[in-house]
């Protein structure tokens, strides 16, 4: 019975072409957009290695020398060898972004920008105040070994992991409320099993099968559903729109499987827990996910990060928020520990919503039917 009620149920709900529209090419059309919409903001998210010229004079102090070439060689800046006329000419052509003719004097051009010249006087100010440390250590201790100090490829090199571009957080964000919205397959199959609901729901009631088995097949069944309609969106902002959501298959399987379940958990809590209609409850289907979408970053990056500044505790049971920081750490951590607690709270929030359901069901009578 149980294999015959999962393959009736999934052979009726994968033909629902109105809800495969909302699953797949609703997200689909939004992944496309997204892409035309952000794809610039990749560029003006990257760091651009500062071309910068610097006087023959001052680079014969042989520590600041070190310095500029240790920078170098970590692609902050474009070392030039210059002097005093031929700086202006590179100004003029806009090669150079700022001329060192000493270490406190710095020239910058006119048509640098505001934050290229702050990066430049941030580097610079790290090497004034490490000197200036120096000097004080000198002061204290005259026989410290001054080459030990001095060691600048110890602590400017960039040990970072890797990170990911902006645009790919909207894109997670996107993955995560598709995948919400399995919802509306859990809300689907609690309208076949609820007398109060629908004509099916009536006729499953009074049938002569184990309704909690039948239920259990259908939610399976639904439950494959979601999982295909996301693993088709994720493979079409994958390989089509050429989206990087990183190689760890393993982390991706598991945040869709949990992230889909969530979904349909979802959509049967609210098919049971209230008595309005299907577009009422579609309706608060919507908003929800809708909300937690927002409340994750899909519509500005900077809100998740206020939201994780200020209130932590909101996002830990949003699970929209959930399946997006899963796939950032996956992208820049390799699946550490920040991903296996946002898996832990998805099979919190599922629970919740799987007793909820539960709650509702159990020992439902009909006067008549």
């Amino acid at each position: 019975m149980f294999r015959s009620v999962y393959k009736n149920t999934f052979k009726i709900l994968i033909r629902d072409k109105i809800t495969l529209f909302w699953t797949i090419m609703f997200v689909v059309l939004l992944a496309i957009m997204f892409k035309m919409t952000f794809s610039t903001l990749d560029e003006i998210d990257k760091f651009e290695t500062l071309p910068i010229a610097a006087s023959k004079e001052v680079l014969q102090d042989e520590y600041f020398k070190l310095y500029l070439e240790t920078i170098e060689k970590e692609k902050y800046i474009k070392l030039i060898m210059s002097d005093d006329n031929n700086a202006n000419e590179l100004f003029e052509k806009k090669k150079i972004a700022a001329y060192i003719k000493d270490e406190e004097n710095i020239v910058v051009g006119k048509s640098t920008s505001r934050i290229k010249e702050t990066i430049v006087k941030s580097l610079m100010d790290g090497y004034i105040q490490n000197k200036s440390l120096v000097m004080n250590i000198l002061i204290e201790n005259p026989n410290v070994n001054l080459d030990e100090i001095l060691k600048f490829n110890t602590f400017i090199k960039d040990e970072s992991q890797k990170s990911i571009n902006i645009v790919s957080t909207y894109f997670y964000t996107l993955i995560g409320m598709q995948a919400i919205y399995s919802y509306l397959w859990g809300l689907k199959v609690m309208y076949m099993y609820e007398a109060n609901l629908s004509t099916q729901g009536k006729r499953n009631t009074i049938s002569p099968i184990n309704k909690k088995k039948s239920i259990l097949a259908s939610i399976i069944a639904v439950w494959t559903i979601s999982i295909i309609t996301s693993l088709f969106c994720l493979g079409f902002i994958s390989f089509i729109l050429s989206v990087d959501i990183g190689n760890k298959l393993f982390g991706i399987l598991l945040i869709i499987l949990l992230g889909t379940f969530t979904g349909v958990s979802f959509g049967s809590f609210i098919a049971v827990s209230n008595k309005q209609n299907i577009e009422f409850k579609n309706g608060i289907g919507v908003g929800i996910t809708m909300m937690w979408s927002f409340f994750a970053g899909m519509m500005s990056s900077y809100i998740k990060i206020l939201i994780e500044r200020y209130i932590p505790v909101f996002n830990k049971f949003n699970p929209v928020a959930l399946i997006t920081d899963g796939l950032y750490s996956l992208a820049i951590n390799n699946a550490g520990i920040r991903f296996y607690e946002n898996m832990i709270y998805l099979i919190i929030i599922s629970v919740i919503f799987v007793f909820g359901t539960m709650f509702f069901v159990r020992g439902k009578k009909y006067e008549s039917l």
